[in-house]
């Protein structure tokens, strides 16, 4: 697994992540981790955090799948 995007650190209406690189997106306010296969998401993932902190918010409940464009105006009222 490896991170998507990070929280947006740009004020502005831009975008730039902690290292005011792209990996974030204008306004995104979490962290995103993504899994490198559909092998990987049948075996299961275990997610440990390297510091004390409070997750915010879960998606759960609703069929795993990988994102697509496709997709999003089935999932928009399910962002976290």
């Amino acid at each position: 697994m490896f991170i998507q995007n990070y929280v947006d650190a740009d004020p502005s209406e831009g975008a730039a992540d902690f290292t005011c690189g792209a990996l974030s997106y204008d306004g995104h306010q979490g962290t995103d981790i993504t899994l490198t296969s559909g092998l990987a998401a049948l075996e299961g993932v275990v997610v440990t955090p390297v510091a004390p902190g409070v997750m915010r918010r879960l998606r759960d409940g609703v069929e795993d799948q990988f994102f697509s464009t496709t997709q999003m105006s089935r999932i928009a009222a399910m962002e976290c």
